[in-house]
């Protein structure tokens, strides 16, 4: 390597200090190392095994907090169980005389205390179908059984 012994100039000097100063601010501003994807998220088409239950909360008024599409014949929202109720939803508030087994062989539960309008009713599970083709038969959307408070 040829000694080049030529002399720089003031300017140069600076302008080299400026740019490795830069250059290690910039340095500073980044991570040290790559972040990896947390080993507890919920991973996309599989089982995702836990002994607790996942939550979603949406904070925005009025959010939907999960929303499930399926397509075809496919379902928007599969839930299972093998001793309790498969699907088990409440307004307002949870009731605190259920327990899981009063559950079993059922697909879906849905819970409402007592709406504090009298002129109006509370509702767990609110579902409507049309009636079928043949005029002599009825769709129904659920079988439903109220109990006093």
């Amino acid at each position: 390597m040829p000694d080049d012994s030529t002399p720089r100039s003031r300017r140069a000097l600076l302008a080299a200090a400026a740019g490795g100063a830069a250059a290690l601010a910039a340095q500073a501003a980044l991570p040290l190392t790559a972040m990896a994807a947390d080993p507890n998220d919920v991973v996309l088409g599989a089982d995702n095994s836990t002994t607790t239950p996942t939550t979603v909360t949406n904070t925005t008024d009025g959010g939907t907090a999960f929303a499930g599409a399926g397509t075809g014949e496919g379902y928007g929202l599969q839930g299972t169980s093998t001793g309790g109720a498969g699907s088990f939803a409440w307004s307002i508030a949870a009731p605190d005389w259920w327990d899981p087994a009063f559950g079993a062989y059922t697909g879906a539960f849905g819970y409402s205390p007592t709406f504090p309008d009298p002129d109006f009713a509370a509702t767990g599970v609110w579902a409507t179908a049309r009636t079928s083709a043949f005029s002599d038969l009825a769709a129904s959307g659920w079988l439903a059984r109220a109990a006093s408070a």
